[in-house]
């Protein structure tokens, strides 16, 4: 069971929101998981005003808005938006209130949702500022990834890419470019391994013109969204292109560090949730504010891998 940690998330990763990528309208693919949607439509059908709180750009809002007669829904997040929101935005970091008042709702039901984003904060705070603008009956959806997740298997395996390049980093500086190849052999099945590549992808046992290519695929990925394979074979490539190029040994340093700064934020936004227990109904009750009484839960799969799970509570 999980116990909330003391501390809040970092300043420095919540200013990492802000450069997470959000070109889509979403981050999580709500259109896979339709039941789930259905799900949380369902249980504020009755309340005419719906709280997304660190919802993104808005694409759980606008849904929920759809055919909604005369409920307001507001969105809520703590990332800048570059993007222009799917909704109006208000800026909101839960771990410090929530700015909104119930006195002008004119004594309407309320409802408040957190998609994918009370588990990266400290729970047990951040679900006290919600509580604080519910009146008892009001409900509070938590859709939380499930530790067993892909996006957690993800995230994890980031983390042991970025411990990686640290050590790459350092060797990389202390070996002159004439060493690099055998550092690129040495890594290269390490970092391919956390990413489920096949070795026949090798940027080092490949001819020039295979590796010009291969460099092409790490640009595309990137553009997909996929930075761990794209950061872990850039890593392998900037060794490469530093012990063939010697002249460009700083450049390929300055490369592979670049890369440690692009995973950091990821790495430190993600820590707390990281050390979350999110497996069964009780893992979400025992970290949420005692206000709220549990009244069900729900779990939702990915190719057979359990991917959300849903707490349904109610303000006592």
């Amino acid at each position: 069971m999980s116990i909330s940690p003391i501390r809040l998330q970092s300043h420095k990763a919540k200013e990492g929101w802000n450069h997470i990528c959000r070109l889509l309208p979403s981050v999580f693919p709500f259109d896979k998981f339709p039941l789930m949607v259905q799900l949380v439509g369902e249980q504020v059908s009755d309340s005419p005003v719906l709280l997304v709180i660190g919802g993104g750009r808005g694409e759980l809002a606008r849904l929920l808005s759809t055919g909604a007669e005369k409920k307001r829904v507001l969105n809520f997040d703590i990332a800048e938006m570059k993007s222009a929101p799917v909704v109006p935005t208000t800026y909101c970091d839960m771990e410090v209130g929530i700015p909104f008042s119930r006195i002008e709702q004119d004594g309407l039901k309320v409802a408040a949702i957190t998609p994918f984003s009370l588990e990266y904060t400290n729970v047990g705070v951040s679900s006290g500022n919600i509580a604080a603008v519910l009146l008892p009956g009001d409900r509070f959806i938590w859709l939380c990834h499930h530790s067993d997740s892909p996006i957690n298997a993800n995230l994890r395996s980031e983390r042991q890419i970025y411990d990686i390049v640290d050590v790459i980093l350092a060797e990389a500086k202390l070996n002159p470019s004439s060493k690099w190849y055998d550092l690129a052999k040495r890594y290269e099945p390490i970092v391919f391994e956390i990413c489920g590549l096949d070795s026949y992808c090798s940027l080092v046992n490949c001819d020039t013109e295979t590796f010009l290519r291969r460099l092409e695929i790490i640009d595309t990925l990137s553009c997909m969204g996929d930075m761990k394979t794209a950061n872990a074979m850039g890593l392998v490539s900037a060794l490469r292109l530093g012990y063939e190029n010697p002249e460009r040994r700083e450049a390929c340093i300055r490369r592979i560090d670049d890369t440690r700064w692009i995973m950091m934020d990821e790495v430190i936004l993600s820590s707390l949730f990281l050390e979350y227990n999110l497996r069964t109904p009780d893992d979400l009750k025992a970290l949420v504010d005692p206000r709220f009484r549990m009244n069900g839960s729900r779990v939702f799969y990915d190719n057979d891998r359990p991917a959300v799970i849903v707490g349904l509570f109610e303000r006592t």
